[in-house]
């Protein structure tokens, strides 16, 4: 009896379906565009994933396709050969989107495939007098490969076959069929009973990567593919990478707890990739760090992994032996060698619970893995400024990007926004990389009135919000005694830190020491107010053991004849005592200086050490006395006080005032106003 077949071959990372569904697709499974499309028998074509192949006797032998590979057969699976009888009246009805029968009346068959000579085969028992149209599916994991339509009625447009004959269901998997785009590796797929354990391992960056998976005290089967991913650099991190990233999944995913004994991640091509600036000492610095991408709506995770040994420089393909003898050994990574980590929480291992998310995930979620140096933000520059508003700053935002040890790190990328949530909001590959020096400036900073921030932040980079395990700001990087730490940590997740700059816009007139203000500095009080002679190196801040650091103005006493002084609460400034009085203030913008004394009875008045008594102006009650060069005042210390203006650049001034009282009462305060 002639038989015709008409497939349709599903790959559930390009059509979009998820793993996990049943042979009931509920969405089409086309190809993607572009896809190839082959003949494998008269009137039967394939279209997607170019490394699966049934072959006779269903179809005719494909070995003459060009998609065809005659040594890629990969005889590590174990796939599943799933039958279900389909919820259709007619062969013209059946399509890709085409049902399983559902209920009591419905036909399900799950086996496992056998190898044989360069193929996987089942012998399938059609049921007799059962349903007339079948769909045969081939699993791997919970990814499903292609499926064949089969009736038992007369047909030329599906597979023909009578009600209780044995169909022997062939297949052939090729090496690259379970790669993120079937066909194009490198990539290497292997089923594991997670009991024996086993290894899988691919060139990738033309030297070994992949996995290793030790007995486990548990019989979960699930197929690991290892392959290669994009750089994690933009996507997913700031910090500079290095060597390729390898992707890792699981399918079916593993339930948690699954893997209690360490497996072992290893990406051996990293060494040649290191430049060639970099230093010995920071080439033990480079971490393997782990993606996790989101799930469900869950967040992703990144997070560096702690530190193992090396890679032995000639491990070749297959060579496993040898990687574990060097794991034996303990060796460290020396400048040029190779690195690698582990995937468990162990001394010297990277910390995971998984391949991938866990028991109820999808096939397309994932872990990636890559190098990267671990650093820092720090502040450089441009931190508290003052100026005008809507004016430019002299000095722009300035960071440098350093590791664990302090060494300058090039080509971290770093954003600057005007805050650390618009920071971290910025799309991936926004920013700067960092320079050879590892500084990164940000672009002039145009200030407004008032309290104004900038921030910088990376990716992966620490800052004084978010750092790592250390005391203060710290890499995400974790313990190790190799570092001099005292013990060796798990696995750090890694954040997104920054750092921040302030500067103020100064709306003018504004006041810089109000009346009443505290932050002086005093000498005294001291008798003989009219002999008395100063402090060495008064008025330019030298040290004096008279000092009072912190003293708060209003330097006096009570008496009641003058409202100013009563219920007095400053520092003491007895009558018949002088007293030597000194405050640094910072000026944000150039402008004039005016300073508003009251006193009790005279003083001289200084400017950064340098007399300024005499452009003092008289008043009602004061004026200037040029042969004892003092400023002379009667009268309650508010009557009449006095007033100095002058021109004054921006920066730190300091202001000293030497009081001195003639009796009744001493009294002084000083208020300092910027004006334009």
């Amino acid at each position: 009896m002639k038989s015709a077949l008409r497939f349709s071959l599903v790959v559930l990372a390009l059509s979009g379906c998820r793993a996990g569904d049943s042979p009931n697709p509920t969405t089409p499974t086309l190809a993607l565009p572009g896809q190839p499309a082959f003949v494998v028998s008269d009137g039967a074509t394939v279209g997607g994933n170019r490394d699966f192949f049934f072959l006779p006797p269903m179809v005719k032998n494909p070995s003459t396709n060009p998609n065809y590979q005659a040594d890629a057969f990969n005889p590590n699976l174990k796939p599943e050969v799933r039958i279900c009888a389909l919820a259709a009246t007619s062969a013209t009805a059946v399509t890709a989107t085409t049902l399983c029968k559902a209920g009591a009346s419905s036909y399900t068959l799950v086996a496992t495939a056998t190898l044989s000579d360069g193929h996987y085969a089942y012998n399938w028992d059609v049921p007799k007098n059962g349903d007339p149209f079948y769909r045969v599916s081939v699993f791997v994991g919970a990814t499903r490969l292609g499926f064949a339509d089969i009736t038992t009625e007369k047909s030329d447009l599906l597979i023909q076959v009578n009600d209780g004959r044995t169909l022997p269901v062939k297949f052939r998997i090729e090496q690259y069929a379970l790669c993120a785009i079937p066909g194009t590796g490198p990539c290497a797929s292997k089923t594991i009973n997670l009991a024996a354990g086993g290894t899988v391992t691919t060139p990738i960056g033309d030297k070994p990567a992949g996995v290793i998976i030790p007995a486990q005290p548990n019989g979960v089967v699930t197929t690991v593919t290892a392959q290669s991913c994009p750089d994690l650099n933009p996507a997913v991190t700031d910090l500079p990478t290095y060597g390729p990233c390898v992707r890792v999944t699981a399918s079916p995913a593993l339930p948690p707890g699954a893997l209690p004994n360490a497996a072992t991640m290893f990406i051996c091509a990293v060494g040649s990739f290191l430049p060639g600036t970099m230093t010995p000492e920071q080439t033990e610095r480079v971490t393997m760090h782990r993606y996790d991408a989101p799930v469900n709506q869950g967040p992703a995770r990144f997070a560096a992994l702690p530190h193992a040994p090396a890679c032995a420089t000639t491990l070749g393909m297959g060579s496993v032996k040898g990687m574990l003898h060097d794991l034996a050994r303990g060796a460290y990574a020396t400048a040029g060698r190779e690195l690698f980590a582990m995937l468990a929480p162990k001394p010297l291992n990277a910390a995971t619970r998984r391949l991938d998310a866990g028991a109820g995930a999808l096939t397309d979620e994932f872990s990636d893995f890559q190098f990267a140096l671990p650093a820092k933000l720090s502040v450089v520059a441009g931190n508290g400024q003052t100026g005008a508003p809507a004016s430019t700053l002299p000095v722009r935002p300035t960071v440098s990007v350093t590791d664990l040890a302090g060494d300058l790190v090039p080509n971290a990328r770093v954003r600057f926004a005007a805050s650390a949530v618009a920071c971290a909001g910025l799309s991936a590959g926004s920013g700067t990389l960092s320079s050879a020096a590892g500084i990164v400036t940000d672009q002039p900073w145009v200030i407004a009135a008032g309290a104004n921030t900038r921030v910088a932040c990376g990716r992966g980079l620490a800052g004084t919000d978010y750092n790592g395990p250390r005391t203060g700001v710290d890499p995400f990087q974790p313990l190790s005694t190799k570092f001099a730490d005292a013990s060796n940590g798990l696995e750090v997740n890694v954040l997104t830190g920054s750092v921040q700059f302030s500067a103020t816009g100064i709306v003018l007139p504004a006041t810089l020491v109000a009346f009443g203000s505290g932050g002086y500095n005093s000498y005294g009080p001291s008798g003989q107010s009219s002999s008395y002679v100063p402090p060495a190196g008064w008025p330019n801040l030298a040290p004096a053991t008279s000092a009072i650091v912190g003293s708060k103005a209003p330097f006096g006493g009570n008496y009641s004849a003058c409202t100013i002084t009563s219920g007095f609460t400053g520092t003491s400034f007895p009558e018949n005592n002088a007293i030597f009085v000194t405050k640094t203030i910072m000026v944000p913008v150039t402008g004039t200086l005016t300073t508003t004394i009251l006193i009790d009875n005279d003083m001289r008045v200084y400017v950064d050490g340098t007399d300024r008594t005499s452009l003092v102006g008289p008043t009602l009650y004061g004026a200037f006395d040029f042969g004892s060069g003092f400023w002379k005042h009667d009268n309650c210390a508010d009557a009449g006080p006095a007033v100095l203006s002058i021109p004054i650049t921006a920066g730190s001034h300091t202001i000293a005032v030497w009081a001195r009282d003639r009796g009744a009462v001493g009294y002084l305060d000083v208020r300092v106003v910027l004006t334009p």
